[in-house]
């Protein structure tokens, strides 16, 4: 409780006591009451319900100091006895109210707003695995062997499928144009034997120029 009180009445006086000189020269002990006093009297006019406190707290007799929760309330009730002190008292109250309020008004949907974010990109996420999966099981069917070693272009052409499948099918897999069958046969070998169109033919040896040259294992060329 001293060292507060000298702290507080460096607070009135503006200063703190150690960089007085009169203080700083003499000391600033309880058994120098008069340079206590002479301290005290000057910070009456500065604040006299502060300079009361203070001076019961710098009291010569430590017994009668007040206790430290004492303290605590005759500056609470200082405080609140000053109009800028009730008005800050009053304004912290009226916006702890209001951030109450606004918070109950808004929980479950602000709560809703954050969470949203979260499922929303766990979401795409299943979605993405879900379609890269599916596409590499199409992509892994499409090019696994099927019956007598052939493709599924293989079987496009040769089952006569129409002319927008199998441009399609050549699209997604233009490698599958290089391919050959159990025969030695290329997509285009088969599109001559099937009298494909000229659309499907031109698009087969674009996606693989060299099948013109390319003989089966009978020798024959497309």
């Amino acid at each position: 409780v001293w060292a507060l009180g000298c702290i507080l009445l460096g607070c009135i006086l503006g200063a703190p006591l150690e960089k007085r000189d009169d203080v700083s020269k003499h000391g600033f002990f309880a058994f120098n009451e008069q340079g206590i006093q002479r301290l005290i009297d000057e910070s009456r006019d500065k604040s006299a319900y502060l300079t009361e406190l203070v001076a019961d707290m710098l009291n010569n007799n430590p017994l009668q100091r007040p206790t430290a929760s004492a303290v605590e309330d005759r500056l609470s009730n200082f405080l609140n006895s000053k109009p800028e002190g009730k008005q800050a008292k009053q304004a912290a109250e009226e916006k702890r109210v209001k951030e109450a309020a606004a918070e109950e008004r808004a929980g479950p949907e602000e709560a809703e707003t954050q969470t949203r974010p979260v499922a929303e990109e766990q979401r795409v996420r299943k979605e993405e695995e879900i379609r890269q999966a599916l596409q590499a099981a199409e992509e892994q069917q499409a090019k696994d062997a099927l019956e007598d070693g052939n493709l599924p272009l293989h079987l496009a052409v040769s089952k006569g499928s129409s002319e927008a499948e199998i441009l399609a099918l050549l699209e997604a897999y233009p490698e599958m144009a290089e391919m050959a069958d159990e025969d030695g046969r290329l997509p285009l070998h088969l599109a001559a034997m099937e009298n494909a169109s000229e659309k499907v033919v031109l698009a087969l040896l674009n996606a693989y120029p060299a099948a013109a040259n390319v003989a089966d294992k009978l020798g024959r060329l497309p």
